[in-house]
């Protein structure tokens, strides 16, 4: 049974959050701790980002180490920025992939 405990009319488990991808942490900045927390979470048996899909700086559907090194290199090289939606100081958003992708 679905639930709506926001009373938005949308089954909960239907609604996408709002999110910059490239930002984990959800503290509206891009910096190396963003990066940290996704190395910890992949190697260090640090905890799951809130959000993965903030974590997935590349949106392929993996978190994997290609994102904490784009993410270092977009702060530091001048890579491009992670992915839609993103980064700060852009407005949040949602993510522009089909539900479940």
């Amino acid at each position: 049974m679905s639930r709506d405990l926001d009373r938005s009319g949308v089954p909960d488990e239907c609604e996408r959050p709002l999110f910059h991808r490239g930002d984990p942490l959800a503290d509206g900045r891009l910096n190396i701790a963003d990066a940290i927390l996704v190395l910890r979470y992949l190697f260090l048996e640090g905890s799951e980002p809130a959000c993965l899909e903030a974590a997935d700086v590349q949106n392929d559907g993996v978190v994997n180490l290609a994102d904490p090194v784009l993410l270092l290199g977009y702060l530091f090289s001048l890579l491009p920025p992670p992915a839609p939606p993103g980064p700060p100081p852009l407005p949040c958003g949602r993510d522009p992939d089909a539900s479940g992708s």
